[in-house]
């Protein structure tokens, strides 16, 4: 009895939640059709060109690639040549139903409003209906889910080199009960279990390869979203250091041929989820899952004054289509640099990447201004900036080590603003710190580095804002989260992962992002500099619900269009240093700060791979993160050296005592005079390495035996890391323990 009070409660609370702010009606899906007949088809080929076809298998209601000549076949069922189609005592082998389903749908059950899930093989093909109809190059088919009321149409297109499948969402019919969210051919990037030759692909920070080994019956997955988690849901601790997923990407090898899917549509909106090692399906695979109803968190009081915590869904779906290419890739290509080619290829086609041979920086660092104390004037408390590096302190250090390193120097100015390091004042107000210095020193500042061929970049945050400011009000001008009330991010304690409740802020409205960016045009337009960093605007996606009439921003919908946006009218003037870059951000950046090096270390994955570095070098200069933030800063070198990216160092000129209590963790480790020995010596111990990449992409990547990794240059560059604690042999020679060795070859 209780559980269906509860029920009722939540479903009651859930929907005031969702209509309190509404006063216009956002668009609703079409109502489910019951009338329309079953209608599967015939096994045929529905779309060629010279190189492929595409061939519609009604048994199962999904789809088929076959490459003519060698005879290679990828689908939406993983596929298998000499599998036995009886077992040991002759009765026929039945394929588990999840291997044979085209798409899988969440759904919010209308009854116990709890996020169900529904297969394609058993709840559309088997105890719903199917209809397909012919395009010009695939076919379409609806997937009616009769027990759930639920169709989703998908339409299968045969493209020059890759298949196309797409969904548009306002094509979705629902009842009572709601999408919210779709998973997209999982099993077109599968591999068999237990095969040495096989691997999957997963985007985590730099890139990651997992081993396909049955671990239980079920296996284990793993997911993240594209672009990072959404900051605009209820995070009460963050428990994890997971890096976050840049690219809109994954793969799998299956001996010798290899797939990579490219998320073309939504991206912001999906999950790539990876089911590993499960005995009872006998694969492993990763896949897009797409998240048509973003929601948030809500901790309801109830009986006996205990929480339950609840996810509220929003009313509507998003109305991005939702398209995912799949590439299929055979002899040396199939394998994950076939895939970061194929991925660079995508992005040349699209003109995203232009310029080949960008000229790029060995030494990068980010200098740190100040942040926020406590003080107090005849026991009166106030809070006023505490200097770590001014504007002439950032001169004085620029200078020696450009003297002594002899280098080109890309620098970042972070924390200049009105309250330093701490958010405050939106985009810091626009203004210089006091203590800092003035626009004044900013400008001799910037001359210095012209005329030493630094790059200099000042810092701007453009998403978020702790206080009204800059014509912005916290109460009216920010993002709803899905609960439609205001969303608040916070820091988290860097030991216990808990929030720190005095860090909130706020996000500044998707809507007004644009005339953000217009504000920064005018108000430096006096400041005499040279370049940019939008680091937050760069690195971080996020919803907002507070529109009443359309659902554009909703489960992060439109971020890479509308950054894109503002990175083209703010480069009419600056240039721009982006950090650890969402893919939509990366190819437009002058210079990335703190690419990743590695993923999250999550224990499915059993080998990182500099995939980052392997599309973007060569296009645009990247950095990696901060050497002297590093836990074993020796490892982060080899890594740094591995994926071709210039040394990045985060600095301040003095350190007090007073910041142990910010909110930052950059004042630690980073003080200059401890640090410019190391700068000095790594300098000069990569400089003719450096010089060597510059410019150049990464062609291949391999992970040899014993530790060694090989990463070749399109200029014939390769170089050999041992992080193994012994000697090691490698194709030029012995490497020392955690050292490297490298080569030139020019023809």
């Amino acid at each position: 009895m209780q559980k269906k009070i509860l029920c009722l409660f939540l479903c009651i609370a859930a929907m005031f939640a969702m209509t309190a702010c509404s006063t216009e009606e956002i668009w609703t899906p079409d109502g489910f059709n019951a009338e329309v007949t079953d209608e599967k088809g015939e096994a045929a080929v529905v779309a060629e060109n010279d190189t492929y076809r595409l061939e519609w298998d009604p048994a199962y209601c999904g789809i088929a690639l076959i490459e003519k000549d060698t005879g290679k076949r990828w689908g939406t069922a993983p596929y298998k040549e000499d599998a036995p189609t009886v077992d040991e005592y002759g009765l026929p082998v039945t394929v588990h139903p999840q291997l044979e389903s085209a798409i899988i749908v969440n759904y919010l059950n209308e009854d116990t409003y709890t996020e169900e899930q529904v297969i394609a093989r058993t709840g559309a093909v088997k105890n719903g209906r199917v209809r397909v109809s012919e395009l010009e190059d695939g076919l379409r088919a609806e997937y009616y889910f009769d027990e759930v009321e639920i169709m989703v149409p998908v339409n299968y297109r045969l493209r020059k080199d890759s298949v196309e499948i797409r969904i548009e969402p306002k094509e979705i019919q629902e009842n009572g009960n709601k999408v919210t969210a779709i998973a997209v051919a999982p099993f077109w990037c599968a591999a068999e279990n237990d095969n040495e030759s096989s691997y999957l692909f997963y985007p985590s920070g730099s890139g990651a390869l997992i081993t396909c080994d049955t671990l239980s019956q079920p296996g284990t997955s793993y997911t993240a979203s594209v672009y990072g988690e959404d900051p605009t849901m209820t995070n009460d601790n963050l428990v994890t250091t997971r890096k976050m997923v840049r690219l809109p990407v994954y793969g799998a090898r299956s001996q010798d041929m290899a797939s990579l899917a490219i998320i073309e549509g939504a991206a912001e909106s999906a999950d790539i989820t990876a089911n590993v090692g499960s005995g009872a399906l006998g694969y492993s695979s990763v896949y897009a899952v797409f998240r048509l109803r973003g929601y948030s968190a809500n901790n309801a009081k109830f009986l006996y004054n205990a929480f339950h915590k609840m996810n509220v869904y929003a009313e509507s779906m998003i109305e991005t289509p939702l398209v995912v290419g799949f590439y299929p890739l055979t002899g040396e290509a199939a394998d994950y640099s076939g895939m970061a080619q194929a991925y660079k290829d995508y992005l040349k086609n699209k003109g995203e990447l232009t310029e080949k041979g960008a000229d790029e920086t060995e030494l990068n660092v980010t200098l740190i201004g100040g942040a926020m104390t406590n003080k107090s004037f005849l026991g009166i408390p106030y809070k006023e900036l505490l200097p770590a590096t001014t504007l002439e302190d950032a001169g004085g250090i620029l200078e020696e080590i450009s003297a002594a390193t002899d280098t080109k120097i890309s620098a970042r100015l972070s924390g200049y603003g009105k309250t330093g390091i701490d958010l405050s004042d939106y985009g810091g107000g626009f203004k210089i710190n006091k203590n800092l210095g003035t626009k004044k020193e900013l400008a001799e500042l910037n001359r210095f580095c012209d005329e030493n061929g630094v790059s200099l970049y000042f810092d701007f945050d453009l998403i978020g804002l702790k206080e009204s400011s800059s014509g912005y009000s916290t109460f009216s001008d920010t993002a709803y989260s899905a609960l439609y009330k205001i969303a608040y991010g916070y820091q988290y304690d860097v030991a216990t992962r808990s929030r720190r409740e005095d860090s909130q802020y706020a996000f500044l409205a998707r809507e007004l992002l644009a005339d953000g960016a217009k504000q920064l045009m005018k108000k430096t337009e006096s400041w005499e500099m040279t370049g940019v960093a939008l680091s937050s605007l760069t690195n971080t996606a996020y919803s907002d619900y507070s529109g009443n009439n359309s659902t554009k921003y909703y489960s992060k919908g439109n971020m890479a269009a509308d950054v894109e946006a503002i990175m083209d009218t703010v480069s009419e003037k600056y240039k721009i240093a982006a950090e650890d870059a969402n893919s939509y951000a990366a190819a437009q950046a002058d210079v990335i700060f703190s690419t990743p090096v590695n993923s999250s270390g999550e224990f499915i994955f059993s080998a990182d791979v500099p995939f980052y570095q392997m599309v973007y070098k060569g296009y645009v200069p990247m950095t990696s993160e901060s050497m002297n933030m590093a836990a074993d800063p020796r490892k982060h070198l080899l890594k740094t050296i591995e994926s071709g990216c210039g040394l990045h160092y985060t600095l301040i000129a003095d350190y007090e005592r007073e910041f142990t209590d910010a909110q930052s963790y950059v004042f630690f480790g980073s003080l200059y005079s401890d640090v410019k020995e190391d700068i000095v010596a790594a300098c000069a111990e990569l400089k003719d390495y450096y010089a060597a990449i510059n410019g150049a992409e990464i062609v291949s990547h391999r992970i040899l035996d014993h530790g060694i990794r090989e990463t070749v240059f399109d200029n014939g560059v390769t170089v050999y890391v041992n992080y193994s604690a012994e000697k090691q042999m490698s194709p030029c020679g012995e490497v020392e323990a955690l050292s490297y060795i490298w080569k030139e070859v020019r023809e």
